[in-house]
């Protein structure tokens, strides 16, 4: 497919179309998904009325399938501030660039008793943090105009990660240092692959999303992702498909083309 030229902050960036990375989780309807907050698992289940059946297997003769899904809890998907804010803007009215410059940033999850940094409610010693001090540290030689979006590859990183059960197991999050981070660096897409950016319990504040929505609505935050393990830190751009759904999420495809210096 060849590739195309990209101007960033007076630097000229080759981007490699015919290679992209997908970040999503294939939604296995028949299969292993995976799960958060204890929403039910997403099924596709046949069309039936009267004499027809929407399915080949069953001698129908097509194949239509009604789906059932919950964005939040089904797999990877992206929000709008709609999600805690219910006159912001819908998926259906962003308008997200075709290319956005963006940095892929692996970091440990790190135990958040061994850290100084905030969360608003008691936490405890099972619970595991993406830091401030973690995020600098992984976007320290970042090209300048490249943390239009943040893609947050955190570690270990196994491949069971594509259908994790998360409900009740406390998986990760982002301390309050960590989105302050964030917000002061301007980031308006925000990438994780962990199911939430704030604790799977946290008595209902959502404190993380209210800080990096709070005077920004056109951002979004992107959960549930898969980053391979062969995909190194560095700069991409990226591609967010998302269905034009007047909701506050829906699932959703990434994906990221590598950027190279152009000659």
């Amino acid at each position: 497919m060849g590739s195309l030229h990209i101007t960033i902050e007076k630097q000229r960036w080759q981007v490699a179309l015919d290679s992209p990375i997908d970040l999503a989780i294939p939604l296995d309807f028949a299969g292993p998904q995976p799960n958060a907050f204890g929403l039910p698992k997403a099924e596709a289940v046949p069309f039936e009325a009267g004499d027809f059946v929407g399915d080949r297997s069953r001698g129908g003769p097509v194949n239509c399938f009604t789906i059932s899904t919950n964005p939040h809890g089904n797999g990877t998907h992206t929000e709008t501030a709609r999600h805690i804010h219910s006159d912001a803007p819908t998926l259906a009215s962003l308008r997200i660039p075709a290319f956005v410059p963006a940095w892929v940033a692996t970091v440990p999850l790190e135990a958040r008793e061994e850290t100084l940094e905030r969360y608003p409610i008691p936490t405890t010693k099972s619970d595991r943090v993406v830091t401030r001090k973690s995020l600098e540290k992984a976007t320290k030689d970042v090209p300048k105009g490249f943390l239009e979006g943040l893609v947050i590859r955190t570690l270990p990183n196994p491949e069971k990660k594509r259908h994790q059960q998360h409900s009740g197991h406390h998986p990760g999050y982002l301390t309050i240092d960590a989105i302050e981070w964030i917000v002061t660096q301007e980031i308006q897409h925000l990438l994780v692959d962990l199911p939430s950016v704030d604790r799977e319990d946290d008595q209902g504040q959502l404190a993380v999303h209210h800080l990096y929505w709070e005077q920004a609505w056109q951002r979004t935050i992107t959960e549930m992702i898969y980053v391979p393990n062969n995909a190194p830190d560095g700069p991409y751009f990226l591609n967010l498909q998302v269905p034009r759904f007047v909701q506050d999420a829906a699932p959703s495809r990434p994906l990221l083309f590598t950027a190279k210096h152009a000659e």
